[in-house]
């Protein structure tokens, strides 16, 4: 569980579920890398209304790194975070990112991002899980520019990864 500082315990809760998937082959990780930022994340996003995991998980991989899902191993794990809504009407916002083991084809194509993954130079990229912890720490010790609001969630399941044999 992941809580900003603050109370985020009354009022309107506006909850968002997301699929994260944990690519891995050779002892490397397949990672979506800003190139704004410096930071790491795992390919994902929002599930949308009526979607799978699965089918949200195969949407993802496809748009931010232009691979094809070939199956879901199992559960990873999942992430609670907390923080101050940014949607009118509501005064929590809350979301569940659930992370799955996952494989994929040798099939690539190029990303479909939408524009604010272009803005931030959104590309797919296989590094160590060292290389990718590392660099995300370099982005949350900085003041200017802060870092993402998921370096600090996905720093923690990367370092999650390591500790349990990666």
């Amino acid at each position: 569980m992941y809580r900003r500082p603050g109370d985020y315990t009354r009022g309107r809760v506006n909850l968002h579920e997301a699929v994260r998937a944990v690519v891995r082959r050779d002892g490397l990780i397949l990672l979506v890398h800003s190139e704004k930022n410096g930071d790491y994340k795992f390919p994902g996003g929002r599930v949308e209304a009526g979607e799978t995991h699965p089918a949200a998980l195969a949407r993802e991989l496809a748009e931010e790194c232009g691979v094809r899902l070939a199956a879901v191993e199992g559960g990873y794990g999942r992430v609670l975070e907390f923080d101050r809504a940014f949607e009118p009407g509501s005064d929590i916002f809350q979301m569940i990112s659930y992370y799955y083991l996952c494989q994929i084809t040798a099939e690539q194509n190029p990303p479909q991002l939408e524009p604010y993954e272009r803005e931030l130079g959104f590309h797919p990229e296989w590094v160590t899980l060292a290389e990718a912890i590392a660099a995300n720490q370099q982005v949350l010790a900085r003041t200017v520019p802060k870092a993402p609001t998921w370096t600090p969630r996905e720093t923690f399941v990367l370092e999650h990864l390591l500790a349990n044999g990666g």
